[in-house]
């Protein structure tokens, strides 16, 4: 560490930072799938018992050069652990990111042993509202993402990635995850919302190796059945790790401007290219890219509300519409109200009783949002207000 900090960076995004200490007994992980070479056993060989210790030397190094530290930690549901980890009083990590949003819609032995859209808006709320309440410990932080180099892409995951409706689902996402607490993190393609590659390409174009691995012991156990290989193609299309490795596209050119039209990327470039791209963007006063900007700028102006505020989730059982409200450390508060729908759906009721000022919608030019119908929600609209 010393290395790199002693030529100026300003921090280490930790990989794997709970799994440095093992239970000295090793233990085996329970059996879960009896026809599995291997078990899930994360819960057994993360925050082993000298985690604390080994994270506190770490951070005694760190801290003479006043640098971050945000650690990657799944496995982890015990609240009380994650905040020993980013308690500022512990001086260990300053944040970590959680996995409970992004793992939503995985299988529970194999990740891709599921099928496409498995969840409910309920597991996504409940996952934020899980993360976001780190916040009510006075000294310990969160995060917001629910983009990496593991996950595949939030458009095709959680919106709707066809032509109709991508750009409005990619500047929802956009919505709800800027105006979540905590430090926000943007992963390279999704201030374009770039998106999953098409469900025609064929298996070889799958070169992580889990996705491999997995099809390929679907094969095994299913000694080659053509329904079995199918559903597990459509769970890789769905989840798989390659779909955030595509180069980033830049242009519409051959290869999407990540290199010369003569060389082979290490993957092939996602078709979307030719009308996804940074290139096009940057042109379009209503892209997701410029949306992303205004949501940033609007992030950084509202910051007590959107960045430190508390969140308080609204119509909880609603499965269609998430909803919360976000109370200010100045007494503000905001209103935040997403329809994950392809059909028009009701507002929630707490705009009838309140007086409300539309800070900005997904629906319509930026900068020029207005309540067309108050009351109803469009397919895939976000609106965020401010509440008197």
């Amino acid at each position: 560490m010393v290395f790199w900090l002693e030529k100026g960076v300003d921090g280490f995004r930790v990989d794997t930072v709970n799994m440095y200490s093992k239970d000295p007994a090793f233990p085996d992980a329970p059996v879960t799938d009896l026809n599995a070479e291997c078990q899930e056993a994360g819960l057994t060989y993360c925050n082993g018992p000298r985690m604390n210790e080994y994270l506190a030397e770490m951070h005694a190094i760190l801290s003479r050069y006043d640098a971050v530290t945000v650690g990657e930690c799944p496995f982890t549901p015990d609240i009380d652990t994650v905040v020993g980890y980013v308690s500022a009083a512990q001086k260990r990590l300053n944040m970590v990111f959680q996995f409970d949003a992004v793992d939503i819609g995985k299988g529970k032995v194999f990740q891709y042993q599921t099928t496409p859209f498995n969840y409910t808006l309920s597991d996504l709320r409940n996952a934020i509202s899980q993360t976001q309440g780190l916040l009510r410990y006075p000294d310990a932080w969160t995060t917001s993402f629910i983009e990496n180099h593991d996950q595949a892409r939030s458009i095709s995951r959680f919106g709707d990635d066809s032509p109709r409706w991508r750009v409005r689902s990619g500047k929802i996402l956009a919505m709800l995850f800027a105006c979540l607490s905590g430090t926000l993190f943007i992963y390279q393609g999704q201030e374009i919302g770039m998106i999953n590659m098409p469900k025609d390409w064929p298996i070889e174009e799958y070169l992580d190796v889990d996705s491999s691995n997995y099809y390929r012991m679907v094969a095994q156990r299913s000694k080659n059945d053509p329904a079995e290989l199918a559903n597990a193609h459509a769970a890789l299309q769905h989840l798989s790790r390659d779909h955030a490795r595509t180069p980033m596209q830049w242009n519409a050119a051959v290869n999407g401007g990540f290199t010369s039209p003569d060389t082979k990327p290490w993957m092939r470039v996602n078709s979307s290219a030719t009308s996804i791209n940074v290139a096009k963007q940057v042109k379009d006063r209503d892209s997701i890219l410029a949306f992303w900007k205004h949501m940033l700028q609007m992030r950084k102006t509202y910051s007590n509300l959107l960045v430190h505020g508390e969140l308080e989730l609204l119509d909880q059982d609603n499965g269609s519409v998430f909803s919360f409200v976000k109370q200010g450390t100045r007494g503000q508060r905001a209103l935040v109200t997403c329809n994950f729908a392809g059909e028009h759906s009701k507002a929630p009721g707490v705009l009838k009783h309140n007086q409300r000022k539309l800070l900005l919608s997904n629906v319509g030019s930026i900068g020029e949002s207005c309540e067309v119908h108050p009351d109803v929600l469009e397919p895939w609209e976000g609106r965020l207000y401010l509440l008197n």
